[in-house]
């Protein structure tokens, strides 16, 4: 199985597998952005035609310095250059964006981020009762459906991919069949129902104390369901 080198614990189970849908979920400040982030220039470093593009529609990359984190994670700077960002408000200006980017380059390896996936559909930062509204639920659910689909059978056509989907976690929603895991854990991710149907591999990210984060699979068809604990420093995970 192709993989690729993350700089983490997961590269004693093989790395991350390609061709697969990652979701990465947690609570805000538990270091879902900057881990995407250093997959995407990981990913890039392993494969010389690669090419990584980063959808985030609340512009939190500009919060950090992207040449250091390259250094402070041993990522040559070079990587940068086929990092690309878009900041998109809306589902239809993401795909455009990607598309636009898929139709300048040849990589044969193309890493998606999408960070996060909850407000390319509401059309502003996430906010949980932004999920509870009035919104008509079912039509949601098939807009991500159809996007997420559309999405990767582009991606397959390229070569070897890896879409990250980023996803905030939430309290517990009243009256609803929730997993148990989720249950014990208190939280579920926001979209949980519409992603467990496309996540390959699910990612939960938990703060244990300041700078001490709990990176935990919890479950993914081609890795084991480990754990492990992530120093997280300025623009840096150990």
């Amino acid at each position: 199985m192709k993989s690729f080198s993350t700089g983490l614990f997961i590269d004693d189970l093989g790395g991350l597998p390609l061709n697969q849908i990652v979701t990465i979920c947690g609570p805000a400040g538990s270091g879902k952005t900057l881990l995407s982030l250093i997959l995407a220039m990981r990913f890039l470093y392993n494969f010389f035609d690669a090419t990584a593009i980063f959808i985030d529609p609340e512009n939190m990359v500009s919060k950090y310095d992207l040449r250091k984190i390259c250094e402070r994670n041993g990522i040559p700077e070079f990587t940068l250059n086929n990092l690309k960002i878009a900041n998109p408000v809306s589902v239809n200006l993401a795909i455009k964006s990607i598309h636009n980017v898929l139709e300048s380059v040849e990589s044969s390896h193309i890493l998606v981020v999408i960070d996060p996936l909850p407000s390319l559909f509401l059309n502003q930062p996430f906010s949980s009762d932004k999920v509870t509204s009035k919104r008509n639920k079912k039509s949601l659910a098939e807009e991500i459906y159809g996007f997420l689909d559309s999405l990767t059978d582009v991606l397959k056509k390229r070569g070897d991919y890896i879409l990250i989907i980023v996803d905030q976690t939430r309290a517990l929603p009243k009256n609803r069949r929730i997993p148990e895991f989720w249950k014990r854990e208190k939280l579920v991710p926001a979209l949980w129902n519409v992603l467990q149907i496309f996540t390959d591999t699910l990612i939960l990210l938990k703060k244990i104390r300041r700078r001490l984060i709990l990176l935990r699979i919890v479950y993914s068809k081609f890795l084991p369901e480990v754990m492990g604990l992530l120093q997280i420093g300025q623009d840096i995970l150990i």
